[in-house]
């Protein structure tokens, strides 16, 4: 339920397979009148001031671009759905502006014309939309929202303690939330005039799942949410992309969630610093054939799919995001139990050509990570060269490999690279976006 709001824009790719009515599909917008559904980007389900569902309008980021009429839960029908898909189609197909009209093409298969953003949240990352808000697991995940006011809360239900990164107009804060449904201060006394409010989870599957039921804005006025970026980026990894101890202080401090922290991992500080929308899917432990224990049933091919990564139920729409680039930072957990040999190469040469066909245009960088060394550090850069000559073999000449050094000695932090060490990597990657594709 979005209070004093004129409707939930649901962005940056967030309708799971089988919620929105289709890809790229918004909601109308339902409430006094029945007024015309607003154009939500790149998928789900839009909500009135009620908080009650409108009807979806299909297709905003297909390559077809159709739209149709939806009626407004509350309300008299509302109209088609004004706007296009922040995504478009995996191949760079145009999107669907006012009414579904087909647009220019996107750039480097990152989507079509831009959305037409009418008052609403901008959901970042995989998300689940429900009745009155979204529900959400992997790293990353929340909302962006600008309002004219001075306070706001969002009313939150999880199953366990959990931690986000509060940005409100710029200042970087600490949201801790408890087991339950309960509802927690985004911004208190603010001068009087427009603001902007980001919540992103710092945690990960492992730490459950979180739903957002209601934002309220106390009396003031919710505004068109800030624009994505035409630039997208995505991450596969696993705990050193979710940020395991980032905020650990030594190498042997007792990790917990308060010390996980993706919003200072190494992606979010360079998709902050090349203006990059981003989607991570990171799990601590997993593998690409295998995990930390040695097992190979639920690894990160399996998990890719999933629209929350601890419900196997939820499979992931693709078509609502399409990055440019794509970045797998896998391997550390397979080397856990020893040398994985082909097994791990085929599974990465497998999962590389289902991302292939996914994003047909995406530039897809293989990662050395920086937890290996000495002669899984080798290993390692040998698999990857395999994975990138099989693959061109196959027709795929769109693929690079980027090397992570080793942390310092002082540079760990749980285990893990901390805070510094992600800096570094940080530089790392945008080097390679910069110089691979002008970003």
């Amino acid at each position: 339920m979005i209070s004093s709001a004129v409707g939930l824009l649901l962005g940056c790719g967030s309708s799971p397979a089988g919620t929105a009515a289709a890809s790229g599909a918004s909601g109308g917008l339902s409430g006094s009148g029945g007024q015309a559904g607003a154009g939500a980007a790149a998928g789900g389900a839009g909500f009135g001031t009620s908080g009650a569902a409108g009807g979806g309008a299909a297709s905003g980021g297909s390559s077809a671009g159709t739209s149709s009429a939806g009626s407004g839960a509350s309300g008299s029908a509302g109209a088609a759905a004004v706007g296009g898909a922040a995504g478009g189609s995996a191949g760079g197909a145009s999107g669907a502006s006012s009414g579904g009209v087909s647009g220019a093409s996107g750039a480097a298969g990152q989507g079509g014309a831009a959305p037409v953003l009418e008052p609403g949240l901008r959901w970042l990352g995989r998300v689940e939309p429900t009745p009155t808000g979204a529900r959400f697991s992997w790293p990353g995940t929340g909302f962006t929202a600008r309002f004219n006011g001075t306070s706001a809360k969002v009313s939150i239900k999880s199953g366990q303690t959990d931690y986000f990164q509060l940005v409100v107009d710029g200042q970087v804060t600490l949201l801790t939330t408890q087991s339950g449904t309960h509802d927690y201060d985004l911004a208190q006394n603010l001068a009087a005039g427009d603001h902007s409010v980001t919540l992103w989870r710092r945690t990960e599957p492992l730490n459950g799942s979180a739903e957002i039921t209601k934002v309220d804005f106390l009396g003031g006025t919710l505004l068109s949410p800030p624009a994505p970026f035409a630039k997208r980026l995505e991450i596969v990894g696993d705990s050193i992309s979710v940020g395991y101890g980032v905020e650990c202080k030594t190498i042997g401090e007792q990790f917990s969630y308060a010390t996980e922290n993706n919003y200072q991992t190494f992606e979010a500080i360079a998709a902050r610093e090349l203006s990059a929308e981003l989607m991570t899917l990171a799990w601590s432990g997993i593998g690409m054939w295998r995990d930390v224990g040695g097992g190979t049933d639920s690894e990160m091919p399996t998990l890719y799919l999933r629209t929350l990564g601890n419900e196997a139920s939820g499979v992931w729409d693709f078509k609502s995001y399409t990055p440019g680039a794509v970045l797998v930072n896998l391997g550390t957990n397979d080397f856990a139990k020893g040398d994985p040999g082909q097994p791990f190469v085929d599974a990465y040469v497998t999962f590389v050509s289902g991302v292939r066909g996914r994003y047909p245009a995406a530039r897809l960088f293989l990662a050395v990570s920086p937890m290996l060394g000495g002669d899984n550090r080798t290993k390692i850069k040998a698999y990857l060269d395999q994975v990138k000559t099989t693959r061109a073999g196959q027709g795929d000449q769109n693929i690079a490999i980027i090397e992570f050094a080793q942390p310092a000695q002082d540079a760990w932090g749980c285990g893990h690279p901390n805070g510094a060490t992600h800096a570094i990597m940080a530089g790392v990657l945008k080097q390679a976006l910069t110089q691979d594709l002008g970003w």
